[in-house]
């Protein structure tokens, strides 16, 4: 609006506020003071975190984080991994659920999950179970190390299942993980395919 205030200056010796005036036009109102304070914030995102069993976000609590941003510089996602709140994640009932947990990340990535991969998991042990997802993982008798799982016999039958499904082999782009690996092994996607009978991909 500023270019429009400096050209009814300039032309006609008036300014948009004059205008809107004389025009009999409402003011903007006024922006709303919240009388919260940062206390009143925390205890907002720790009891959202109790009810909901997850982190709220901005779009959870838009006024606050908005109030938080505007009169104190942080936000809701700061607050809360102040108060030590982990990130958006399921609720858990009990430890049932916690090994649920593992075993759907085990079984869909070949490989023993770590407190990275699933850090609001391995928050959730450390506090309702002085466990870890490490820890949890070694009660289940789960081996570690990302390719620890992974055989010759494994990557064919993910070859066939690719083969099943799409109906045509697999390519490095589709499976980059198994390539490097067979690489190691003195193979490749491509040499195994060829080895299991596959038909060539299409040019």
């Amino acid at each position: 609006m500023g270019t429009i205030n400096a050209y009814l200056q300039r032309k006609h010796g008036t300014t948009l506020k004059a205008m809107c005036e004389s025009m009999g036009l409402p003011e903007r109102p006024k922006r709303t003071k919240y009388d919260w304070t940062l206390d009143d914030a925390a205890q907002q995102i720790q009891t959202f975190y109790e009810e909901k069993g997850y982190r709220p976000t901005g779009a959870d609590l838009t006024e606050l984080d908005g109030w938080l941003r505007y009169h104190h510089g942080t936000s809701i996602r700061i607050i809360a991994e102040e108060l030590e709140i982990p990130g958006r994640h399921k609720i858990r009932e009990g430890i049932e659920d916690a090994i649920n947990e593992v075993q759907s990340f085990y079984d869909e990535k070949e490989f023993r999950p770590t407190a990275c991969d699933l850090p609001g998991l391995n928050y959730w042990l450390a506090q309702h179970h002085n466990s870890s997802v490490s820890r949890l993982c070694q009660e289940l008798g789960m081996p570690g190390g990302r390719d620890y799982t992974r055989t010759m016999e494994s990557v064919e039958n993910k070859i066939r299942k690719f083969f099943a499904e799409h109906k045509r082999r697999p390519t490095k782009k589709d499976n980059r993980k198994d390539d490097v690996w067979l690489k190691k092994q003195g193979s490749s996607l491509s040499k195994l395919c060829d080895k299991m009978g596959m038909p060539p991909a299409c040019p």
